[in-house]
């Protein structure tokens, strides 16, 4: 969408439909060194910077249409964006939770004069679970599949909160005990058992408890499938409470204290913490819904540069993560290398595979209207489904993907088979069109 002179917006068109509350609008303004954003979901106009002549800035939507106006300097006519926000049908949803244990008053770890209460966490928690539903949305758009994403709870149920908070019945040192492995199946248990999650809610769940000592990391998980994504709050303070502090909590090139954690991916500073730990919160979503881990990208070791989704500008010193083990839990035991494949690319992309179980995921999509089955022969070495096969994997038991086949079209309805001979500990994950999956170890 386009105006003489001035503005323009390049990824969005007008009166397009969405089915999530936080859109990112990029777009161009010459001559103008920041623009102004006014959506109905926002109290005020809110300012973003202009770099080169380009903009990126971040709106909030009510249900149903809405008049998103961008605008520079007083000579310069404003632009009028009309975006209409309506969920799809689904009870599908994910249920953003901040977990306090028993006895404890819920603060997490932050520095001198932060604001670490359980209300600052659940405003947090509430705004990164958006930006990550915004960060999907894009994504999938990149590859032409519009812009699907997940339902989060507040999109579908009126009085639902942004986020929850939920009492644990362990204590903080019983937390701080166990390992992430342990932690995920106490809080996942206690969250199932509360009715949070369940077939149509999945969590992702921040532990109040987590504690850096300058040593050791105690509280902390970074893991996910199923029903649950368990992450650590340890950087949490780092994370913006309201939407007019996104862009300033990316850019903050303030250093990290010793008495905090540095999950910053040795960049050291309050913004690359939050790229780093917001992104690692949208890969352990990426594996609620069913990816592994390709070689590039968000479910690789991108999600440290997830700043530049939502920066017009970045410094290209801070977005390339050394070949090194992350600092804190982050389950992937693989570090490939990232390379830039276009100008473009901010290195948090979707790969074709992790595109296109997403585009045909339940998920992502409306009820759908029929159901199917894959079939996996084993004597044939042959995988099926009536609806038509999208995705098919073979992944290690890590989780990352050693082959990955992406159907085009109405999908491949006749079987699909893959090399007789795979090594130890292959899974095959195959997903059709209805949004089926079937996974099946191969040994």
């Amino acid at each position: 969408m386009t105006r003489p002179g001035r503005i323009s917006v390049v990824n969005f068109k007008d009166g397009e439909v969405v089915c999530y509350r936080l859109v990112l609008i990029k777009g161009k303004a010459e001559g103008c060194d920041k623009v102004f954003c006014k959506s109905a979901g926002a109290s005020a106009p809110l300012e973003f910077p202009v770099y080169g002549g380009k903009f990126k800035c971040l709106g909030v939507l009510d249900k149903g249409e809405n008049r998103v106006t961008i605008g520079a300097t007083p000579d310069c006519q404003d632009l009028e964006l009309r975006l209409d926000f309506r969920p799809r049908d689904t009870r599908l949803c994910v249920v953003p939770v901040y977990v306090v244990c028993r006895g404890d008053p819920g603060t997490f770890q932050g520095p001198p004069g932060a604001d670490c209460s359980p209300t600052s966490a659940l405003r947090r928690l509430a705004l990164g679970s958006q930006l990550i539903q915004c960060l999907y949305a894009e994504k999938l758009n990149e590859h032409c599949f519009g812009r699907k994403t997940f339902q989060l709870e507040c999109d579908i149920v009126d009085d639902a909160p942004p986020a929850r908070l939920f009492r644990s019945q362990l204590s903080a040192n019983e937390a701080r005990d166990k390992s992430q492995l342990e932690l995920w199946r106490a809080i996942g248990s206690e969250l199932l058992a509360a009715g949070l999650a369940s077939a149509h809610s999945k969590c992702l769940a921040l532990l109040s408890c987590t504690r850096w000592d300058g040593e050791v990391t105690s509280g902390d998980a970074a893991l996910a499938t199923g029903g649950l994504a368990l992450l650590g709050s340890a950087c949490l303070h780092t994370w913006p409470t309201v939407l007019s502090d996104v862009i300033k909590c990316f850019a903050d090139t303030t250093k990290l204290g010793a008495n905090l954690l540095d999950n910053s991916c040795y960049r050291g500073t309050y913004g690359a913490c939050f790229s780093t730990t917001l992104g690692s919160a949208c890969h352990e979503v990426g594996h609620m819904f069913n990816l592994g881990h390709p070689t590039t990208g968000i479910m690789s070791r991108g999600f440290d540069n997830t700043h530049r989704v939502f920066l017009a500008s970045v410094h290209e010193g801070e977005s390339f993560p050394r070949q090194a083990p992350h600092q804190a839990t982050v389950n992937i035991t693989i570090i490939p290398e990232i390379r830039i494949k276009q100008a473009n690319d901010d290195l948090t992309h979707l790969s074709p595979g992790c595109a296109t179980i997403l585009a045909h995921h339940r998920w992502f999509n409306d009820i759908p209207q029929q159901e199917s089955t894959i079939l996996y022969d084993s004597t044939r070495s042959v995988v099926s489904s009536e609806a038509g096969l999208r995705v098919v994997q073979l992944r290690s038991d890590c989780g990352a993907v050693k082959k990955s086949w992406e159907m085009s079209g109405s999908g491949t309805k006749g079987g699909m088979g893959h090399p007789p001979t795979v090594p130890p500990a292959t899974t095959l994950v195959a997903v059709d069109t209805n949004g089926t999956i079937l996974t099946a170890p191969l040994h």
